[in-house]
C-alpha cells in the first residue's frame, strides 16, 4: 500500500480548553494505480483525512503510512521532504501564478525542490500533453479555461513523480460535461503512472468512477463501498 491511515484521531483546539473531535478512529488504504473517493455532508471530517493523507497535519493518534514511511516516526523536516518528493495535491482551486506559462507552472516544483528546471523541459512538456494540453504550454492562466486550468494543475501534481495523488474537489469548479472529463482525465493518469490516488468531492457522479467509495459521517467512515 502507498497510503494507509490506521484509527486516526484528530482533534482540533475549540476556545482555552476545549477540543473538537474531527476524525473519529479513521482507518483507510490506498493501493498504487486505485483511485479511492472519499465524500460526506459538510463538516464530517474529509478535509481533515487529506490533510493528514498530505502529512500537512499530524494527528492526535494513529498510524500514517506515505509510500512505505511510517510518518509519525518523522521529523518536520523530514514529513516536508516526504510531502514534497512522494506527495502531489491537485486543489480545489488552480493556485497558478499569473505570470507564469502552463510549461513554467508545471516546472515550478523543480525549482522550489532546488533542482534545474532546463533539465525536465522535456517531462513538463509530456505532462502537459497527456493531460490534453500539447498546444497550450506557452499559454499563461488568463489564456485558459477553468478546465485547461485545473489540467495545469494536475499536470504539476505529476512532475515530482509521486507515490500519491491528493485531490480536493477537483470538479468543483467546473461544469458537469468537464466534470465528467476530468474524473475521466484522473481515472487514466492514476493507472498509467501507478499512483495511490483519494479525492475528496461532494459531487456523486464523480464517484461513479473510483475503484471505492468511502463515505463519511461525523468524522467517522460510514460506509466503504467497492465501486468497480
Amino acid at each position: 500500500m502507498s497510503l494507509v491511515l490506521d484509527n486516526v484521531t484528530l482533534t482540533y483546539p475549540d476556545g482555552d480548553r476545549d477540543r473538537v473531535l474531527a476524525v473519529d478512529g479513521v482507518s483507510l488504504s490506498v493501493p498504487r494505480g486505485r483511485l479511492v473517493g472519499l465524500t460526506g455532508p459538510s463538516g464530517c471530517g474529509k478535509s481533515s483525512v487529506l490533510s493528514v493523507a498530505g502529512t500537512l497535519i499530524t494527528p492526535d493518534s494513529g498510524h500514517v503510512e506515505v509510500a512505505g514511511a511510517t510518518v509519525e516516526d518523522l521529523d518536520a523536516e523530514d514529513r516536508a521532504r516526504l510531502r514534497r518528493e512522494q506527495v502531489g495535491f491537485v486543489f480545489q482551486h488552480d493556485n497558478l501564478l499569473p505570470d507564469l506559462t502552463a510549461l513554467e507552472q508545471v516546472l515550478l516544483p523543480v525549482h522550489l525542490a532546488g533542482g534545474r528546471p532546463s533539465r525536465h523541459r522535456a517531462r513538463a512538456r509530456d505532462l502537459l500533453a497527456e493531460v490534453g494540453l500539447a498546444d497550450a504550454v506557452d499559454r499563461r492562466p488568463g489564456q485558459l479555461s477553468g478546465g485547461m486550468r485545473q489540467r495545469v494543475n494536475i499536470a504539476r501534481a505529476l512532475m515530482g513523480e509521486p507515490a500519491v495523488l491528493l485531490a480536493d474537489e477537483p470538479t468543483s469548479a467546473l461544469d458537469s460535461h468537464r466534470a465528467a472529463e476530468m474524473i475521466d482525465l484522473l481515472v487514466r493518469l492514476v493507472s498509467e503512472h501507478d499512483v495511490a490516488a483519494l479525492f475528496v468531492t461532494h459531487d456523486m457522479r464523480a464517484l461513479d468512477d473510483a475503484d471505492e467509495v468511502v463515505r463519511m459521517l461525523d468524522g467517522q467512515v460510514a460506509e466503504l463501498t467497492h465501486a468497480r
